[in-house]
């Protein structure tokens, strides 16, 4: 009984001196991990903000050992009554209250257990740098923002608002893989980066087998570049799951018989759009959809188009569909499936380049027109035009509410339906808006 009292005591004695020195009592944990071990909290591994546990334990002459958590930890079961729980006199028990230490009321609810782990266990070792969120998230089956909240919740419910700022900056180097897995990885981004790659045109020479091996090597390599900033790598596993699952849908096209996609062509799209393998089968089909939408193209040629030039799919809908009703309204809808390559050129530049070439070859339609004639390189056109692609567009202001005439520029409006005489005048009027510019056609 003497042992009691006299344990009891000390107890009550270091509490009342760690809180009339400004240490917040409900936040002392039972256990602490270190080195991977799980430890009963001794009196010298209190660590809160603005405290210096150092200076309090020389100066109160108290014992840095003293087991602060097991002693806390009895001291709980005390007041709920077990183990010789009548010992705990009501003073005692009032004092407790007071403290807000009776019980750990930290974490509530059908999830306290959860939360309990991550702060008691795991949030220790994230500090000291012993473990990685990422294995936390492994082993409790959980995400990384689960964690954080659970963490944030707690230092705002403890009144440790800076210790979460602080938690933050540890843990934009801690999201991570830990160390073997680093150079592990790290060895797996220097093979894939000396991947020998090969081009298109060669890429076509290969045989099946080599093929293949040039698609893995182009997918793996051009994820590498695209997350050359994010601590991850796309697994062999993965490149070839994603590669098969891209293959499939372009299989799934090959319908009634017919070979709309050999396995050749499949292997040549993915290998000169490496990141079709991240679009899902609904945007793919949605892309097509946009082009066949149009009286002008048919199923049969948007698969042509795509084999043409793969990154075709890969463009916005709204873009797709902008450029495509410019070249519909101009019944010039044969170019794109000649070159589909032009669609590079965003709207506003094809707008300029058409009505550069019907002003150009004083012109309403272009049936007899030579793609080559229109679209060719931005270096060509100042090499063979004498006029850049800033200046066509300068020229030529697409506008996509309406066409619309801007002072002297004369716009679409202009050509749209007019007779051969109209459109000499206009002619004129462009001649003279090129000569005051000093711009040779």
């Amino acid at each position: 009984m003497k042992e009691q009292k006299n344990w009891k005591k000390e107890f009550f004695k270091i509490m009342t001196i760690l809180k009339d020195n400004g240490v917040d009592l409900k936040v002392i944990q039972i256990r602490i991990t270190k080195q991977g071990k799980r430890l009963s909290m001794k009196l010298k591994d209190i660590e809160q903000s603005g405290i210096n546990i150092e200076n309090i334990i020389k100066e109160n002459k108290l014992d840095g050992n003293y087991p602060i958590g097991a002693n806390l930890a009895k001291i709980r079961q005390y007041y709920k009554g077990k183990d010789n729980g009548e010992l705990l006199s009501d003073e005692e028990r009032a004092t407790l209250e007071e403290w807000g230490i009776q019980s750990n009321n930290l974490f509530k609810g059908k999830n306290k257990e959860y939360e309990r782990t991550i702060i008691e266990e795991y949030l220790p070792q994230i500090l000291n740098k012993e473990i990685t969120i990422k294995e936390i998230r492994k082993i409790l089956h959980t995400t990384e923002q689960s964690i954080s909240k659970v963490i944030r919740n707690y230092y705002f419910r403890t009144g440790q608002e800076e210790k979460w700022e602080e938690y933050k900056e540890i843990k934009k180097h801690n999201i991570g893989n830990p160390p073997k897995t680093i150079k592990k990885k790290i060895k797996a981004e220097q093979k894939v980066a000396e991947y020998n790659v090969v081009s298109g045109r060669k890429f076509l020479t290969l045989s099946d087998e080599e093929q293949d091996s040039q698609v893995f090597m182009k997918v793996r390599k051009s994820k590498l570049t695209e997350r050359k900033n994010v601590k991850r790598i796309l697994t062999e596993k993965n490149a070839r799951d994603l590669i098969q699952k891209t293959k499939e849908y372009f299989r799934a096209k090959n319908e009634n018989g017919e070979e709309n996609f050999s396995e050749q062509s499949i292997r040549y799209i993915i290998f000169m759009y490496p990141t079709i393998i991240n679009r899902s089968a609904e945007t793919l089909d949605e892309k097509i959809d946009a082009f066949t939408s149009f009286d002008g193209i048919n199923i049969q040629e948007m698969y042509e188009m795509i084999k043409k030039f793969p990154s075709i799919i890969g463009y916005s809908t709204e873009r797709i569909k902008s450029q495509l009703n410019l070249l519909q309204e101009e019944n010039a809808m044969r170019f794109v499936k000649e070159r589909p390559t032009i669609l590079v050129n965003s709207v506003e530049l094809m707008y300029a380049i058409i009505e550069y070439t019907k002003d150009r070859l004083k012109i309403n339609n272009f049936d007899n027109v030579n793609i080559n004639e229109m679209f060719m390189s931005d270096s060509d056109m100042k090499r063979i035009r004498h006029i850049s692609y800033k200046q066509l567009k300068e020229l030529y202001p697409y506008n996509k509410e309406q066409y619309a005439v801007d002072g002297q520029m004369i716009g679409k409006a202009t050509y749209k339906d007019v007779h051969l005489k109209e459109s000499e005048q206009a002619n004129d009027a462009i001649n003279e808006l090129l000569n005051e510019k000093q711009i040779t056609k």
